[in-house]
C-alpha cells in the first residue's frame, strides 16, 4: 500500500509541474505578443511623426520662398541629389531650388525604412484635392488649378492606417475612385488633371490623407498624399 501512494503523489506532483509550465508557456506567450504589439503600435507611431515632420519641413520651406522671396509656383525646383527629373527651366538661380541653401534651405532624405518598399518622395503638380484651392472640375483651367502635392507612394498599408488616424481620427482608407498621377514636376503642366478624390470621400478638402489606388496605380497599392501648394 505504500508503493501505491508513493506513486500516487508522484503523479500528484508530476500534475502540478505540468499545471504550472503550462501557465508560465501561455503568460510568456500573452506577453511575447503584448510586447510585439506594442512595439509595432510604436514603431507606426514614430515613423508616422517622421513623416508628417518632414512634410511639414517642405512646406514651410516653400511657404517662405513665396513669400519673402518672391518665388512664383511655376519656378520652385525639387532638383536634388537622389532622383533625377526635377530640373525646372523657369528656375534660372539657386533661389528658387528647394534643396538649396540659398533657395528653401531643405534637406533631401528617402522614406523612413519602415514607411513603405524604399521609393522615394514625388513632387507632383498634376492632380487637384477636391474642396482644395480653386477645385475647378474639368478641362484646361482644371490642369491650371492642379495643386502642388508631396506624394509617398507604395506606403505599408499599417503605416497607412497610423497616418490616417494622426490626421482626421480614422484609421479607414479610402479608395481611388479612379487614378491620381505621380509625373514629377518640372515646371512645365502635364496635362492630366486628375482628382486625388471625389467629392464625399474621407479625404474630401484634406490637405493630407492616404489612399489605396484603384486604377491607376492599381488597388492594393497605398499613396500619401500632402498639399505643399493649393492653388
Amino acid at each position: 500500500m505504500a508503493v501505491c501512494s508513493e506513486n500516487g503523489n508522484v503523479l500528484f506532483l508530476i500534475l502540478i509541474v505540468t499545471a504550472l509550465f503550462a501557465s508560465l508557456y501561455i503568460a510568456v506567450s500573452h506577453s511575447a505578443r503584448s510586447s510585439t504589439n506594442n512595439t509595432n503600435r510604436e514603431l507606426a507611431e514614430t515613423t508616422t511623426a517622421e513623416i508628417l515632420s518632414y512634410t511639414n519641413l517642405i512646406t514651410t520651406a516653400i511657404q517662405r520662398m513665396k513669400l519673402a522671396g518672391g518665388i512664383d509656383d511655376m519656378e520652385l525646383s525639387f532638383e536634388n541629389p537622389g532622383v533625377s527629373g526635377y530640373i525646372n527651366t523657369n528656375c534660372t538661380g539657386n533661389r528658387c531650388k528647394v534643396f538649396h541653401p540659398e533657395g528653401g534651405d531643405a534637406y533631401w532624405t528617402l522614406p523612413p525604412d519602415s514607411a513603405n518598399d524604399g521609393s522615394p518622395w514625388i513632387f507632383s503638380l498634376d492632380n487637384q484635392v477636391p474642396g482644395v484651392g480653386m477645385s475647378v472640375t474639368s478641362g484646361a483651367a482644371q490642369e491650371a488649378e492642379a495643386d502642388l502635392v508631396m506624394i509617398l507612394p507604395n506606403v505599408h498599408q499599417s503605416i497607412c492606417e497610423a497616418l490616417n488616424k494622426k490626421i482626421f481620427g480614422d484609421t479607414t482608407i479610402p479608395q481611388e475612385a479612379d487614378s491620381f498621377s505621380t509625373v514629377k514636376f518640372d515646371g512645365t503642366f502635364p496635362g492630366n488633371g486628375e482628382w486625388i478624390n471625389d467629392p464625399g470621400d474621407v479625404l474630401f478638402t484634406q490637405m493630407a490623407g492616404c489612399l489605396e489606388g484603384n486604377v491607376s496605380p492599381a488597388a492594393g497599392n497605398y499613396y500619401f498624399y500632402t498639399v505643399i501648394v493649393s492653388r
